[in-house]
């Protein structure tokens, strides 16, 4: 378990593991101008505990050498009543090499240069999630699936794309 708090205008957290990990982030404020601002890497997945009544904000820049402000190589599960801003100013905002779950929170994403969320599946259980893209609000291989919460996509491609959608929720 690892909880991330402070401010940098040039940083990164990059973190390696074959076992689970939990993020605790609190107010947090992290833009790496030369790549992602979080690159989780091994055979695990991670779970971003967004603390109650926070506000964490997660940028790239235009020169990053990544495909996402947040980049997992495995799975990445988001909980929490906070608030996560990810602005993607060089691709996607959010990225995994397999699932995305929303559990809960609410995440923004202000400004994606191309899909804010790109995975091979993507959940929403609950939560309100906000998109602002220029490719696809949301790209999945695989499934995507809505069994709650609040979803609002406003894209240049405006659309989510998948293999195949399971939808529990008029948005």
């Amino acid at each position: 378990e690892y909880n991330i708090l402070g401010s940098t205008q040039d940083g990164s957290l990059t973190l390696s593991s074959e076992q689970a990990v939990r993020l605790i982030i609190s107010n947090l404020t992290l833009t790496n101008p030369a790549g992602a601002a979080f690159n989780m890497s091994g055979d695990m997945t991670s779970t971003v505990f967004l603390s109650p009544g926070t506000t964490n904000t997660l940028s790239d820049g235009t020169a990053s050498t990544e495909n996402a402000t947040f980049l997992a190589e495995k799975g990445l599960i988001f909980t929490g009543t906070g608030s996560l801003n990810v602005t993607g100013l060089k691709k996607h905002a959010i990225a995994s090499g397999t699932t995305i779950a929303i559990q809960s929170g609410t995440i923004t994403i202000p400004a994606a240069a191309s899909d804010g969320f790109n995975s091979n599946q993507f959940t929403l259980e609950d939560g309100t999630v906000s998109i602002q893209s220029s490719g696809d609000g949301i790209d999945a291989n695989g499934t995507v699936t809505i069994n709650g919460g609040f979803l609002t996509i406003n894209s240049t491609s405006n659309d989510v794309k998948s293999q195949s959608m399971e939808e529990k929720l008029n948005w």
